[in-house]
């Protein structure tokens, strides 16, 4: 090879060379982004409304058998949640959730109105498998939204003497405990604290299928009712805290 070659693929040779250098020090390897978040465990709390829902009330008295239509109406209560859940990617998450919903029954009506003074509560317990779909931004803040199935224990304390269609008065004392399937849709907001920390804002919307309760006699002890509601309908809106670890 003669010397123009020889310095001519010197050149070259530099030339390539500088550009890989180049491209080493142009290269950066990109931030991880912040999400997914791993495993976490999560807690929220919040307010929750149940939409009013139909029953049939029925029972057995000395005159007989009875049954009406009834409509039990109740006030904004509170929930509470927690659970823990996994990544399946950057768009996928799964989680656990198990919950209280607590409201106190305002009303009680039946087909002539207003069955009289009611003291009652209605407690909900959902115990639920999710599944989210995620933004994976890379700003602090990440809108998700998703949905899940499982189960809500139901527990019923009412105390009320109502008029029958017989003409009896029932007087109703107890409580009753009812496992239902449930169903829940969710959105909302999670805001980056940190790497492992976010507060949420989520809506959630959950549903009972159709649970029925047996009410006891305030005088002798059996049954004295049993309440088959419609499906129940629960909204609530939760302020809350993740942790990933």
């Amino acid at each position: 090879m003669n010397t123009v070659g020889l310095l001519r693929c010197s050149t070259m040779a530099l030339v390539a060379l500088t550009a890989v250098l180049r491209a080493e020090d142009d290269f950066t390897v990109p931030e991880p982004s912040p999400y997914p978040m791993r495993s976490f465990g999560y807690i929220e709390l919040g307010a929750a409304v149940i939409t009013d829902f139909d029953a049939i009330m029925s029972g057995v008295t000395t005159n007989g058998s009875w049954s009406q239509n009834t409509t039990l109406s109740l006030s904004p209560g509170f929930a509470v949640n927690g659970g823990f859940g996994d990544s399946l990617g950057r768009w996928v998450t799964v989680e656990f959730l198990a919950g209280i919903l607590y409201n106190n029954v305002d009303t009680v009506t039946g087909p002539s109105g207003d069955l009289g003074p009611v003291d009652g509560s209605l407690m909900q317990v959902p115990l639920m498998l999710n599944i989210a779909v995620q933004a994976p931004l890379k700003g602090p803040v990440q809108p998700f939204v998703g949905a899940g199935a499982g189960a809500v224990i139901s527990w019923l304390d009412i105390q009320q003497t109502v008029q029958v269609g017989s003409g009896d008065l029932v007087t109703l004392d107890g409580s009753s405990t009812e496992y239902n399937f449930a169903y829940q849709f969710f959105g909302g907001v999670r805001y980056r604290l940190s790497q492992d920390a976010r507060v949420t804002l989520t809506y959630r919307f959950q549903g009972c299928v159709s649970p029925t309760w047996s009410l006891d006699s305030a005088y002798y002890g059996g049954t004295a009712a049993t309440l088959k509601a419609s499906d129940i309908y629960a909204q609530s809106l939760m302020l809350g805290f993740q942790a990933s670890f």
